[in-house]
């Protein structure tokens, strides 16, 4: 039932990003609508053969970007990574696995599509 929604919000998201480029909105804000549409599609591609953690995935990518853009607060975030982790395997919506996949794909393409895209 994901896949379908992921699909229209990745559409959304560039439907977004195209809106802010165009009005020369900041890099942060259109850096991160460019994450998302890109990010969602590719979770698009692989929720279709495995359920990866898109909480952790919407957590990890907005902490990457913060941090880029100066806003450390290490301990702030690892709690968050943290709880969130923590709840997702609780509810047992999602494995370990899962969750440690989706934080880590997360940042390091919220870390490559800022750095080398909108830096």
């Amino acid at each position: 039932e994901r896949i379908d929604i992921l699909l229209i919000a990745s559409v959304i998201y560039l439907i977004g990003f195209t809106i802010l480029y165009f009005l020369e909105s900041s890099s942060l804000v259109t850096g991160l609508m460019f994450c998302y549409a890109l990010n969602t599609a590719i979770v698009w591609q692989i929720t279709r053969y495995w359920k990866i953690s898109i909480h952790m995935i919407g957590v990890g990518g907005p902490i990457v970007a913060l941090w880029i853009y100066g806003f450390n607060y290490p301990l702030i975030m690892l709690t968050i990574i943290i709880v969130v982790s923590i709840s997702r395997i609780a509810l047992n919506a999602h494995t370990p696995t899962q969750v440690v996949a989706g934080t880590a794909l997360a940042m390091i393409l919220a870390y490559f599509e800022l750095t080398y895209l909108f830096l």
